[in-house]
């Protein structure tokens, strides 16, 4: 696993050998999620990756907030972002389709969207709206479709 860190720079081998010598459940996927992974996430603003890493460490709740909430807000020991880390994997408007669903998925990912506040939540639905906006996807922007009924109520006042 650290032969393909350190020498092929190759993150999801690293990830693929990780689970298939110790599964899913196991401690070297836990440490590479938890110390590489998640420090990648972090450092590029990737919220699809931190989303992901903490389902896999079933923090369910985290990977509701992550996709919200900065990464690296979220993690023990937080790092700003690199300058450069305005990804399209950072403001992806797709990411408000998967926060709808995610949050309604279990009591643990409920709990996880509760922790984000009515603001920051709004500012993330209207940021989004602008995206498909500029995207020319206005009609998107607009119903941003599968959300829930606060949310629709917010847009239909604005």
């Amino acid at each position: 696993m650290s032969v393909c860190l350190n020498q092929l720079k190759d993150l999801q081998l690293a990830v693929a050998v990780a689970r298939v010598y110790d599964g899913d459940r196991g401690p070297v996927l836990r440490r590479l999620l938890e110390e590489e992974v998640l420090a990648i996430a972090a450092q590029e603003g990737n919220r699809w990756l931190a989303s992901w890493a903490f389902w896999m460490l079933h923090r369910r709740d985290m990977a509701v907030r992550a996709l919200i909430t900065p990464v690296y807000t979220l993690l023990e020991t937080p790092r700003s972002p690199d300058i450069k880390s305005r990804l399209f994997l950072t403001d992806d408007p797709a990411l408000v389709v998967l926060y709808s669903q995610l949050r309604q998925k279990t009591l643990q990912t409920l709990r996880g969207a509760s922790k984000v506040t009515p603001k920051v939540e709004w500012e993330f639905i209207l940021h989004n709206a602008r995206l498909y906006d500029r995207m020319g996807c206005d009609l998107l922007g607009l119903d941003l479709g599968g959300l829930p009924g606060s949310f629709r109520r917010r847009l239909d006042n604005c």
